[in-house]
């Protein structure tokens, strides 16, 4: 005969497991708080960062590119080029960013801060490799851009988004699909 089983015996363990949890929990924080403060120290910081993507935006006749990009550390930020600024997706950037702004909330999930760029390099990660690789292994591009994003996270075109609102599996299930901008 089955017998029930209980993750918890007595309330406390269920207590114990709760307070163990909220301390990881509250160190974490702790550490993310550490780091913030650390980082905003001064007005301005020093960071290395991936561009995760790259796009241009108009705003009143005014044409710029907007960057996202993921520093060394984790924390991911955004921020704005001239029009005239060069393809840089997948490139390390050295950037001087303004922090004078940027809230404890703002670091831990994104932000926007003004920046100047000191150095840039290309340095090919295993992510890179393998979208190059699945690229390379199908002639339609869009097939292509549907294997990088099962399998790499990649986001969709706009054209493979549209295809699949029209379908009717746009919502939820595919929103990991799709791209930020």
């Amino acid at each position: 005969m089955l017998e029930k089983v209980s993750l918890f015996n007595a309330k406390r363990d269920f207590l114990n497991f709760f307070f163990a949890c909220g301390f990881i929990l509250f160190y974490t924080l702790l550490m993310e708080y550490q780091n913030y403060k650390n980082f905003t120290k001064f007005d301005t910081a020093l960071v290395n960062a991936t561009v995760l993507s790259q796009y241009t935006k108009t705003k009143e006749s005014k044409t710029y590119q907007i960057l996202k990009l993921k520093s060394d550390t984790g924390f991911v930020f955004y921020t704005m080029k001239n029009s005239s600024f060069p393809e840089s997706l997948g490139k390390t950037l050295k950037l001087e960013i303004t922090t004078d702004k940027i809230s404890f909330y703002n670091y831990f999930t994104s932000f926007f801060s003004y920046s100047t760029i000191l150095d840039s390099s290309y340095n090919e990660t295993l992510k890179q490799k393998l979208n190059n690789f699945i690229a390379s292994q199908h002639e339609n591009r869009e097939m292509a851009n549907i294997y990088q994003a099962l399998f790499l996270a990649m986001p969709v075109d706009k054209s493979l988004q549209a295809n699949f609102s029209v379908l009717g599996v746009s919502d939820n299930s595919l929103s990991f699909l799709y791209n930020s901008n």
